[in-house]
């Protein structure tokens, strides 16, 4: 069963979409003008046993449905994943909802912040979700933002990091915890 902190830090992210006016009611808007969001998300949960590359837990199925639900009126144009199979499948379902968004793969191993940079500077507008593991999202959030970011524990969940960059270039962090956005 998924947790109440996941859906109270996802409904947070969302609310905050809406409040951005990246979120909308019937129509989605991908005007470049209005610049891009990043929505950074940790994987969801695992089977236990497999440590190099584990399927995601019937749990973690539900959570990675959860996100896709919360986000199907988000105008998504890009969703990033790692190279492993439980961001693989925490992203299907939302890839599912959005068919015209792209999705790439990055290699969570290379240099994050090189990575963030050139996802920075490809104009997309709307709003790119990127789920990874815990401990590259921070590094990945600093790329994109240039500040100062709390880094993700181990196995943390209940995180959800939003990068906003207006079409001047200038970026903001929102960083939700618990479903409550953070100092």
């Amino acid at each position: 069963m998924i947790g109440n902190v996941f859906v109270r830090t996802l409904l947070a992210g969302v609310c905050l979409l809406s409040l951005a006016g990246c979120a909308s009611t019937g129509s989605k808007t991908t005007s470049a003008s209005a610049g891009t969001h990043f929505i950074l998300v940790p994987h969801a949960e695992v089977e236990p046993g497999d440590l190099d590359d584990p399927h995601l837990s019937a749990a973690g199925q539900h959570r990675a449905q959860a996100l896709a639900t919360l986000l199907a009126d988000v105008s998504l144009t890009t969703l990033y994943h790692d190279e492993f199979r439980r961001t693989r499948e925490t992203a299907t379902p939302t890839l599912a909802m959005h068919p015209s968004a792209m999705a790439n793969q990055y290699f969570s191993r290379g240099p994050l912040d090189e990575t963030a940079r050139q996802w920075r500077q490809q104009p997309t507008g709307g709003t790119v979700l990127v789920i990874g593991e815990a401990d590259t999202l921070a590094p990945l959030a600093r790329g994109l933002c240039a500040c100062p970011v709390t880094p993700l524990r181990a196995g943390e969940s209940d995180r959800l990091i939003r990068i906003d960059i207006n079409a001047a270039g200038h970026a903001s962090l929102r960083d939700n915890h618990d479903g409550a956005p953070s100092p």
